[in-house]
């Protein structure tokens, strides 16, 4: 995908931290989760854990919610 020059991947970065941003802010979560895989792919071919920590922190996490039921006594 990319070859191991530091500088083009300090150039990915930064287009992914861009894209990121404007995604939260503007888009579905789907297109965001997309963008976040990528980013994490290209980060464990550099192989740097911190970097690829910073990206799982940012993944979206599942939330399950619970609901409340409500119980209606006849007569």
């Amino acid at each position: 995908m990319f070859e191991r020059d530091t500088k083009e991947f300090a150039v990915a970065r930064n287009i992914y931290e861009e894209a990121d941003k404007y995604l939260k802010e503007n888009s579905g979560s789907e297109e965001r989760l997309m963008l976040l895989e990528s980013w994490r792919e290209m980060e464990q071919q550099l192989a740097d854990p911190d970097a690829i920590d910073k990206v799982n922190k940012k993944m979206p996490k599942r939330v399950k919610k619970q609901r409340k039921i409500k119980i209606v006594e006849g007569d």
